[in-house]
């Protein structure tokens, strides 16, 4: 990240003198040779001369982006980062105005006292692809090191570090390792439907003090109807990522919703603080200043707004996943019916199959068997059907399925307050059809209710509980309504105490086969089946 943030730093001057445009197609290629182990930078944009080329290597800390607002290094280090995994390092530079290329060399001994920097080295200009530029070479790199570096992983980097610059026209940074390549690309905020929340500062007041920002503070937020997976809100400065916004430890201590907002898996976007922020050296935070007081207040002033949007997604999540959570308590209900071969659901059963015949002109015909005996003799397949014209209606009446019997019940949450005659909320009832309806208005619901600091709904261990033993209640009713004649049955029935026993043991046996979705949020439910399998069950 340090050699290509190098290399568009060295871009951004042509894109600044040049009304916020490249003149030419920045080429900004990484490439990575398996076979001799080596990484080689290389990019198309300024270059260096000879001074400039021996102060960067010799002066450490020594940098002449340090006071520039356009680019983005400030401290020197970036291009001895390479001693960190590589004994050497081979700079190769060109400007535009140089009759000749400059290369130096620099090995790790070179901070010992003993080390030494080669000094630089004339290049003919033909040798060097192109008319300017820079190309830095890694070698002698360390294994442990070398084991980490993927042209995947490298590619999901530097478009997570530098989505911004991306998205300029005329600029590629591509990733070649051994045969393979790979074009870097800029993330599509546009591909995913949602609400923006844009907002762009020019000028900021501190105590009546009015200040012109040099470039604008750009704020630009999506309300996401579908989750975005690891893609909260960032920080950028100057088009570079500097962390999620939820992980700056300032700013998280002067939200008022903290992650349950910045965290959200339906938020998405970036806040551009142009250089206006300095990051800390670890970048997990922004150097105390004023400008940094006045920047959060600029966002915490839309805070409120982005939690209202939030929380009517949260609303179309909920219903969404309740929904996931009828269908694995009626599955998980199904697999102990059938056990007592109860039916109680009622549904479509597909009619059997019919036999279509395509003719000339695509019009269809239905093959059924001719009314009337067979008659005497042998007979053929079209002796004994007739062809029957089918036409399209409104209501095929005759094509439907008969209604039929499903294992257990279905399982159904309702936002609706039902209550006895003398006032008293009711916890869950049954509807005569095979549906067990629970109500999460019911206090005893609720608080056995978890939620992420994003709001989203966790399943508990009081939960499962709860709607095992609710569950339990209306199914046992059942059951005894349609066995109570039989002799086990009765047996269960003349003794109160194995009455209640016999209802608490299918309550463990429902809760049993809930317990793997104990502390598992609705997004990430599976069904019984597949969870029963991965049990070993």
């Amino acid at each position: 990240m340090e050699y290509i943030d190098n290399s568009l730093d060295s871009a951004e001057k042509l894109y600044e003198n040049n009304a916020s445009k490249y003149p030419y197609k920045i080429q900004i290629t990484v490439t990575i040779d398996p076979e001799n182990k080596t990484v080689t930078f290389a990019d198309n944009c300024v270059g260096m001369d000879k001074d400039n080329l021996l102060r960067i290597v010799q002066n450490i800390g020594d940098s002449n982006k340090k006071n520039d607002f356009v680019t983005n290094g400030q401290f020197g280090f970036g291009i001895h980062a390479y001693a960190a995994c590589a004994n050497r390092m081979e700079v190769t530079t060109l400007t535009l105005a140089s009759r000749v290329a400059y290369k130096i060399k620099v090995d790790r001994t070179a901070y010992t006292e003993d080390g030494e920097i080669s000094d630089p080295t004339e290049v003919a200009k033909d040798k060097i692809p192109f008319n300017s530029g820079t190309i830095l070479k890694l070698s002698d790199i360390d294994s442990e090191w070398w084991k980490e570096i993927t042209p995947q992983e490298l590619k999901n980097e530097v478009e997570k570090h530098f989505e911004q610059l991306l998205a300029r026209d005329n600029l590629e940074i591509k990733i070649i390792y051994g045969k393979e390549e790979e074009i870097c690309q800029p993330f599509s905020y546009d591909s995913f439907l949602g609400t923006k929340i844009e907002k762009e500062v020019s000028e900021m007041e501190r105590r009546g003090v009015k200040s012109i920002l040099k470039s604008p503070v750009r704020i630009y937020l999506k309300i996401t109807e579908d989750i975005v997976p690891n893609k909260r809100p960032i920080f950028v400065n100057k088009g570079r990522r500097i962390e999620e916004v939820q992980a700056i430890k300032s700013f998280r201590a002067k939200s008022k919703y903290r992650t349950g907002l910045w965290g959200h898996n339906n938020l998405t976007g970036y806040i551009e603080v142009a250089g206006l922020l300095s990051p800390t050296l670890p970048r997990d935070d922004f150097e105390r200043s004023t400008n940094r007081q006045m920047v959060y207040e600029e966002i915490l002033a839309i805070e409120d707004q982005i939690h209202e949007a939030l929380q009517e997604i949260n609303k179309k999540s909920e219903s969404a996943n309740m929904n996931k959570l009828e269908d694995l308590l009626s599955s998980a209900l199904s697999k102990l019916a059938r056990q007592d071969y109860l039916r109680f659901r009622t549904q479509i059963s597909q009619g059997s199959d019919v036999n279509f015949t395509e003719l000339e002109g695509s019009l269809l015909t239905l093959k059924r068997k001719k009314v009337g005996g067979r008659g005497g003799g042998e007979s053929t397949e079209r002796d004994q059907t007739e062809d029957i014209p089918v036409v399209e209606t409104q209501d095929q009446t005759d094509l439907k399925g008969k209604e039929g019997k499903k294992s257990g019940f279905n399982v159904e949450f309702s936002d609706r307050e039902q209550k006895k005659a003398d006032g008293a909320l009711i916890r869950s009832d049954y509807i005569e059809g095979g549906a067990i309806v629970i109500y999460k208005s019911h206090p005893d619901f609720k608080e056995r209710v978890k939620k992420t600091y994003q709001g989203e709904m966790k399943i508990t261990e009081r939960l499962i509980s709860y709607l095992a033993s609710e569950i339990a209640i209306h199914y046992k009713d059942k059951f005894f309504a349609v066995r109570g004649k039989q002799p086990e049955v009765q047996a269960i029935l003349s003794q109160r105490k194995d009455l209640f026993v016999d209802i608490i043991d299918f309550s463990y046996q429902l809760e049993k086969l809930l317990q793997p979705f104990v502390n598992k949020s609705l997004l990430t439910l599976e069904s019984v089946d597949d969870t029963a399998e991965n049990h070993g069950e």
